[in-house]
């Protein structure tokens, strides 16, 4: 029993030093990036790394940085303040498509 207790103990604990990460790659995100581009580019196939070079989630891309920042303090679940964002940064990436603006 005292097992137990300590066992339930260090994994609140450890659940307590080691939030889970509140991350921002939301579908949410994808959605808002095709809408704004990929109906210009029928061809374009998005994924997680249009923000993340990587499979790691932790590690973003320099457009994925940029987005961030520029998110930083907004309503980030809002789809027109992320795609106002994406709109905001799309000058220094000129490499995507245009959108509709």
């Amino acid at each position: 029993m005292k097992r137990i207790v300590l066992a339930s103990v260090c994994v609140l604990a450890l659940s307590a030093t080691f939030p889970p990460d509140t991350a921002n790659a939301l579908p949410l995100y994808k959605s808002v990036f095709d809408s704004l581009y990929v109906p210009r580019t029928p061809r374009l196939k998005t994924n997680c790394a249009v923000c993340h070079p990587s499979k790691s989630k932790r590690e973003l891309n320099r457009y994925g940085r940029t987005l961030a920042e520029e998110l930083r303090g907004k309503d980030t679940k809002d789809p027109a303040v992320i795609a106002q964002a994406m709109k905001a940064i799309k000058h220094l990436f000129p490499g995507l498509p245009k959108s509709g603006d």
